[in-house]
């Protein structure tokens, strides 16, 4: 039944880290941050209406560990939340932007929310207005 709703365990998120950023941290802090990635995500649709959707088939019933795994490898990827980082050397030098508007943050992205069902609130578009007429 979906009102046990499956959470993400250190060995899944172990699992899912492509880039080792896993190995720098011991079972207890990865066991914070999901537990606070879970928070993140129960902030955002409480738990039974997320049961409800998984149950009605709206959403995938891995798609809450799914986007808390996602919360803490960003986390962890990025923990000091840098945005840009600029090397120089010599006559050469370059940047390196991080995505995402809140890097090093449990922030749910418009890709986690529509992953979770959540209605996005108002979209953005380019327009055009004529300004002659």
């Amino acid at each position: 039944m979906a009102d046990n709703i499956e959470w993400a365990t250190e060995t899944d998120l172990e699992g899912a880290d492509l880039e080792g950023v896993t190995a720098a941290y011991e079972t207890a802090q990865m066991t914070y941050w999901l537990g606070r990635a879970k928070r993140a995500i129960l902030a955002e649709v409480k738990l039974p209406v997320l049961a409800q959707r998984i149950r009605d088939g709206l959403i995938d019933e891995d798609a809450a560990k799914d986007v808390q795994i996602d919360l803490v490898l960003g986390k962890f990827a990025n923990p000091g939340g840098v945005r840009t980082v600029q090397e120089s050397n010599g006559p050469s030098s370059g940047s390196i932007t991080y995505g995402g508007d809140t890097p090093g943050q449990l922030s749910l992205t418009a890709h986690h929310r529509k992953m979770l069902g959540i209605p996005v609130a108002g979209t953005r578009s380019a327009r055009t207005v004529n300004t002659w007429g």
